[in-house]
């Protein structure tokens, strides 16, 4: 899979977001809506939904994230030595409108979460890349968002691939 493949699949993947005001018709990614009121949930593509979000028709269901949260997210996942922490579903999308659609947030704020983040990226991946070289079965570890166990498939296929050339094969 393309890098550009994995960018597809983000955006093609499901996002929940509330209408923030009465919507008499709307048509989306194939869907038609009608007589959506104020306070209504919708599920829809990635791509969608931060046009929605944008238009200021709708805000992500699962809120945006703190930096109080990014903290906590943080210290949990440096505690954790091996292991995967759980993260709330749909993390990275959430992140990534928080940081580029920061309503009424200031720039420091934004700016801070964002060392956060690649903090927590950084020692997930790291995770990622060990159990990649050991060849581990994604089904066996456990708490990977979507977006990792994408990558995670990846990378392990590539490690094995070079591995092997080493005549290392896993």
């Amino acid at each position: 899979m393309a890098s550009e493949d994995l960018l597809l699949v983000q955006e093609l993947s499901e996002y929940g977001v509330r209408v923030t005001q009465d919507i008499a018709q709307l048509t989306v990614a194939g869907g038609r809506y009608r007589d959506l009121q104020r306070g209504s949930q919708l599920s829809l593509p990635m791509w969608a939904a931060e046009i929605l979000i944008d238009a200021g028709l709708a805000e992500p269901l699962e809120g945006r994230i703190d930096v109080q949260r990014m903290v906590q997210l943080l210290w949990r996942e440096r505690r954790s030595l091996t292991e995967l922490v759980e993260l709330p579903p749909k993390i990275y999308h959430v992140l990534r409108l928080s940081m580029s659609r920061p309503s009424g947030v200031d720039p420091e704020t934004v700016k801070t979460v964002r060392l956060y983040f690649k903090d927590l990226v950084s020692l997930r991946l790291s995770k990622l890349i060990g159990y990649a070289s050991k060849g581990v079965d994604p089904d066996l570890v456990q708490r990977m968002t979507d977006e990792e166990r994408e990558l995670y498939l990846r990378l392990r296929d590539v490690i094995g691939v070079w591995l092997s050339s080493l005549g290392l094969e896993v």
